[in-house]
């Protein structure tokens, strides 16, 4: 998919076709891994690169459908995340039996315009049972309906009485002002792991007890219509495998039985606003990226990376290789039957990751990407409007005296 891709935009071209006289000026030749035998001289291939099983040195290895080779890294550092498990463009030369990488980057993403206008995707890739036709209906209502928002929050610990009493100013505040189109919801919703004793699940469904208590007042959003979407997170019941299935009933108080507009979703979750199309997903992204390097993350001056410089990076990466996870099955704990439900491609509108690290927003190619900061801390949230394209910060004051 990424070299079909990265072929769209005809900065590359197959070296089978170069040599019959495809080459254009300024493209360049890219070599698959398995011609790399027998081709002398620098070359640029595209593959998967990944670490050795060796308990010993830290040793790589390229590989595509066909071919494995090791890998030396004469690359030392790079000021573009790269990780073990990724795919990237190397160039280099096949040597001994072992391919010498002196040059190392990601394939660069694609415009979802691009996309849909070259590589003509069906829309229902999203998910979904819509038709082109209804699509259509719904992106031609988007500017009468340009009002809607979300409300994300992450990290809403419901067995604190500090996060339950600023959810309730949070509701009241939206029942007077006006009502979001819906709130996502991402876990974990325990301060603590799950245990399943008698004692893990009461105090547990306690926490739901109170929130049913909360959103029943609220008049005005169940008159409006808003959705309640809630995603598990990891200190939440059940398998940390991913795509992670929604939390069970007789552990959130029946709450989608008893309010309305409830719904108990999976992890990553996709929803789409008019035609407008938002991926939600609880994990700690940037921690796990960092952790899994191929070389280590860089300033453009050689010093070690900022904060700054390593989320702007998260972003990039992610949407570069149109996978929330791309790390190795054994690393991400991904059930690879279900490992489409983790790419963004064609890329989203709108992307939301919760995690434990500070907030923040950013847009790479047109798509607004938001990594949402705990609730439980400073009752910070984001306000999204997907047909203004509008992302906002938020927080909960603290109430007077």
């Amino acid at each position: 998919m990424l070299l079909q891709r990265m072929l769209l935009e005809h900065k590359f071209v197959m070296e089978e076709e170069a040599t019959n006289g495809g080459l254009l000026p300024g493209q360049k030749v890219l070599t698959k891994v398995g011609s790399l035998q027998g081709n002398p001289g620098t070359k640029i291939t595209f593959g998967l690169i990944s670490r050795t099983q060796d308990t010993g040195a830290r040793r790589w290895m390229i590989e595509d459908l066909h071919k494995v080779y090791p890998v030396e890294l004469e690359v030392e550092a790079s000021t573009h995340l790269m990780t073990d498990g990724s795919f990237v463009l190397a160039e280099g030369k096949l040597e001994g039996g072992h391919f010498k990488i002196h040059n190392l980057d990601v394939p660069a993403a694609v415009k979802r315009t691009t996309t849909l206008q070259k590589d003509l995707i069906p829309r229902q890739v999203f998910g979904g049972t819509l038709t082109d036709e209804q699509l259509k209906t719904l992106e031609e209502s988007e500017p009468s309906n340009a009002d809607g928002f979300y409300v994300v929050l992450c990290e809403v610990h419901l067995d604190s009485v500090r996060v339950l009493d600023k959810l309730s100013d949070l509701f009241q505040g939206y029942e007077q002002a006006g009502p979001p189109t819906g709130y996502v919801f991402m876990g974990s919703f325990s301060s603590a792991p799950f245990l399943p004793t008698a004692e893990g699940v009461r105090s547990y469904r306690d926490g739901f007890e109170r929130l049913k208590f909360m959103m029943r007042n609220l008049a005005n959003h169940i008159q409006h219509g808003t959705r309640f979407i809630f995603i598990p997170g990891p200190n939440d019941p059940g398998t940390q495998m991913l795509p992670r299935v929604p939390l069970p009933g007789y552990l959130t108080s029946d709450l989608a039985k008893d309010v309305a507009n409830v719904v108990m979703a999976t992890n990553p979750c996709r929803i789409r606003h008019f035609s407008r199309e938002m991926v939600f997903f609880r994990h700690d992204v940037l921690r796990l990226l960092r952790r899994h390097e191929v070389v280590p993350l860089r300033e453009r001056d050689g010093a070690a990376a900022s904060a700054a410089h390593a989320r702007t990076e998260m972003v990039r990466f992610l949407l570069d290789q149109a996978h929330l996870v791309p790390l190795p099955l054994e690393e991400s704990n991904i059930l690879w039957a279900y490992d489409h439900v983790l790419r963004l491609y064609p890329m989203p509108h709108a992307v939301f990751i919760g995690g434990v690290s500070q907030g923040f927003d950013d847009v790479y190619e047109d798509c607004s990407f938001c990594s949402v900061s705990p609730f439980n801390r400073e009752a910070e949230f984001y306000a999204f409007h997907p047909i203004k394209d509008l992302l906002e910060p938020c927080d909960v004051p603290d109430r007077a005296g």
